[in-house]
């Protein structure tokens, strides 16, 4: 009885483990993955090819944001509109590349050993949740009139926050860092550091204005 007991219990380790080499060698995908498994989405793409679908990624997402500005800011024009929903993929694009580049200076102070290709991965594939909630606001739209407003608010509300915490785990893997925290403290820096070069600019351009020396 024992050497059965022994037996089925081999049998049931073994079970377990080759269900978790199945799990292991899975291939996900990342536009839907990355809503329920960042961490093992960001994994396979850093580790396959880290620019495939990036600007693809980008593009879709200033498209989309471009569609959202179009149907929700009636107060402007509609050639202002039209511009934004002609340049939205150019401005996702553009602010991938801008995003990256200050996430990668802030994450070198950090000792983080990403690269240019991994740090885009990282900060265009986090937004893919953000997609797919831009596109179930923009649905929703009609119905903001029949009191789904706060819905659309707290959707929009969550995805930013979720948005947040999605960074700070892409970052941490493309820069290697051992925990989400420190692509947490990648995200704050990267935002001092934006915030001290638009401080500067400012003060530079006053002092140009009035002429101070």
């Amino acid at each position: 009885m024992d050497e059965n007991n022994q037996e089925k219990d081999v049998k049931i380790v073994d079970a377990v483990i080759e269900d978790d080499n199945n799990q292991a060698g899975e291939k996900l995908n990342p536009w839907f993955s990355m809503i329920n498994k960042p961490t093992a989405t960001i994994e396979q793409i850093l580790n396959n090819n880290p620019r495939k679908q990036v600007l693809l990624v980008s593009a879709l997402g200033g498209f989309l944001g471009g569609i959202n500005v179009f149907f929700s800011s009636q107060q402007i024009s509609m050639n202002w509109r039209i511009g934004i929903l002609i340049f939205g993929p150019l401005s996702g694009i553009f602010f991938l590349y801008l995003n990256g580049l200050i996430y990668r200076l802030a994450g070198h102070l950090l000792k983080g050993e990403g690269t240019p290709e991994t740090i885009r991965a990282a900060a265009a594939w986090s937004t893919v949740p953000g997609i797919w909630g831009t596109i179930l606001c923009i649905l929703m739209t009609p119905l903001s009139s029949f009191g789904f407003g706060v819905l659309l608010t707290s959707i929009q509300t969550f995805l930013s926050l979720w948005g947040i915490v999605l960074v700070s785990i892409t970052l941490a893997k493309a820069q290697n860092f051992k925990s989400p925290w420190m692509g947490f403290a990648n995200i704050l820096l990267a935002i001092l550091i934006v915030s001290v070069l638009t401080l500067f600019i400012i003060i530079i351009s006053s002092a140009i204005a009035f002429g101070v020396k």
